[in-house]
């Protein structure tokens, strides 16, 4: 008996069985592991990468995000919740783009629903406050000085819009944060300025080019006006003319626009500039005295003037009083001139205009 169960483990059969033990029990073993690895236990690792402030309820800078974690501010409804409802929200009041401004925060944002208002800067974030009403439904109560589980951090803005950053800290097991983060761009709503006397005034005034008259006689005392373009603000006979070039600013005060130095940009007072000039036409930029509301103005050329040819206007009776001198006849009145001699023309009369 000994003999034979001695030859059995010499056998070729005994071997291809042992073979196809240790076959089996490896394969196991291997399956045995990657559900390890697919499917971790709720108390060990977690089914995502853990970054040091979901591992220890902080971010980087040492905040505890505990609190928000609780209560209302436990929020579970994700990205896809919330990020509509900041989109229905979130209203972009105006961006600071106003040269000079002594103004820190560069975005005026609101709450649709409540009508509260907030300054923000880039790169701060501000923090919503967020209230449920059941059924899975969030609402926004209004802005938090202290931190909540809604973050918006501005990114970047143009004119008429905003890029910002939505982060939202989602209460999982244990009280162990998941942060989700998206971007979103809201637009720039339209601003009050439209219906204020300094746009209507600005909106109304009338672009006639390079002053010709200047030009060719202004002389060394209006040489700065001689290239600069010829704004008339108001209306006649009320209006006020002004030299303008881009880069040039004007200042709104109580009886108007005026041109503005480098130095009076700074007032908080309405505030154009003229930011483009074209043969198709004049661009003005207006802001409020803050700077967050603005609105941009288009100007095209005036045409020339067309006057009907009045003979009462021409001079008669041409006659040469002395070598340097000529007399003539404007309608009833006989005026003598010399040679550069400019004549004004006013309601009732010609008179000349002495140097």
């Amino acid at each position: 008996m000994l003999v034979e169960t001695f030859s059995f483990f010499r056998s070729e059969r005994f071997w291809r069985f042992a073979m196809n033990i240790l076959f089996f029990l490896g394969f196991m073993g291997g399956v045995f592991l990657g559900a390890l690895l697919i499917f971790p236990s709720s108390s060990g690792t977690q089914g995502f990468l853990e970054s040091p402030s979901a591992l220890g309820g902080q971010d980087q800078k040492g905040v505890s995000y505990d609190a928000a974690l609780t209560g209302a501010f436990s929020l579970k409804g994700g990205s896809s919740l919330f990020i509509p409802l900041i989109l229905s929200e979130l209203e972009l009041l105006g961006v600071n783009t106003r040269p000079a401004s002594e103004e820190k925060s560069k975005l005026l944002v609101r709450l649709k629903s409540t009508g509260e208002e907030f300054r923000s800067s880039l790169g701060s974030p501000f923090f919503l406050k967020v209230e449920e009403r059941g059924d899975g439904r969030y609402a926004l109560e209004g802005f938090s000085n202290e931190r909540t589980a809604l973050a918006v951090t501005p990114l970047s803005y143009s004119e008429n819009e905003a890029r910002l950053e939505v982060n939202l800290f989602l209460a999982k097991e244990e009280k162990k944060p998941l942060e989700e983060t998206k971007e979103i761009v809201i637009g720039r709503l339209e601003s009050s300025l439209q219906s204020s006397p300094c746009f209507s005034a600005l909106k109304e005034s009338k672009w006639w080019g390079e002053d010709v008259l200047l030009r060719q006689y202004g002389g060394e005392a209006y040489g700065d006006q001689k290239t600069r373009q010829k704004l008339e603000i108001g209306s006649h006979p009320d209006s006020t003319i002004c030299f303008v070039t881009v880069g040039d600013c004007l200042l709104f005060e109580e009886k108007g626009w005026k041109e503005a130095g480098p130095d009076a940009v700074v007032e908080k007072k309405p505030l154009a500039q003229v930011t483009a000039l074209s043969p198709k036409g004049l661009e003005l930029t207006l802001w409020d005295d803050v700077g967050f509301y603005s609105e941009t103005i288009k100007l095209v050329l005036q045409p020339p003037p067309r006057q009907p040819l009045n003979l009462e206007a021409l001079p008669t009776a041409i006659r040469m009083r002395s070598e340097t001198e000529v007399s003539c006849l404007f309608g009833k009145r006989r005026l003598i001139l010399k040679e550069g001699d400019w004549v004004l023309r006013t309601a009732h009369l010609f008179r000349p205009l002495r140097r």
